[in-house]
């Protein structure tokens, strides 16, 4: 399970950035002749193509006849989330239980959670339960630039590269 922070254009063309939750997660099973099977998910996003006129050549009509000759074809693809999480920590800590609670077969103890960084391009999988449902997402980034959650090392570099703990005491 992850939360991560998403920049996108609101109805006046003007960046924001919203929180998603998406939900990774592998189902395993039994077939017929007792062999195990597994099968991924991924939920939370999708990707949606973008339609357009797609021309084969330099000609878009035909001279004589005036015909168009592109075709309705698949120009692109956005990214869409669709889980995304209210600002008030208490509205948005019921949204995860109740995810986790709909998940038959699926505890809490067990599932991984991580904070992603989409700018940087970086994960953190270090933190607990509590520490994942009852922070917000920018304590969620100190954190994890600040050597991760309770799972983590505790330790991390500072912008002068001075070894540092959580407390930002320097490690000799």
């Amino acid at each position: 399970m992850s939360r991560q922070l998403i920049k996108k254009p609101d109805a006046n063309g003007k960046m924001t950035s919203n929180e998603y939750l998406t939900l990774q997660g592998q189902f395993t099973a039994y077939d017929f002749s007792e062999m195990q099977v597994y099968c991924s998910f991924t939920e939370g996003w999708n990707r949606k193509p973008i339609m357009g006129k797609v021309y084969k050549s330099s000609m878009k009509f035909n001279p004589e006849t005036g015909e168009d000759l592109g075709k309705t074809d698949v120009k692109g693809i956005t990214v869409e989330y669709f889980y995304e999480l209210p600002k008030e920590s208490a509205k948005s800590k019921k949204f995860i239980d109740n995810i986790i609670e709909e998940a038959n077969g699926t505890y809490k103890e067990n599932i991984q959670y991580y904070y992603k960084d989409v700018d940087a391009g970086y994960r953190d999988g270090t933190f607990s339960y509590d520490q994942f449902t009852s922070s917000s997402i920018e304590e969620l980034r100190d954190m994890s630039k600040k050597g991760g959650g309770s799972k983590g090392s505790g330790y991390y570099r500072d912008k002068d590269n001075v070894l540092r703990d959580k407390n930002n005491n320097k490690i000799e």
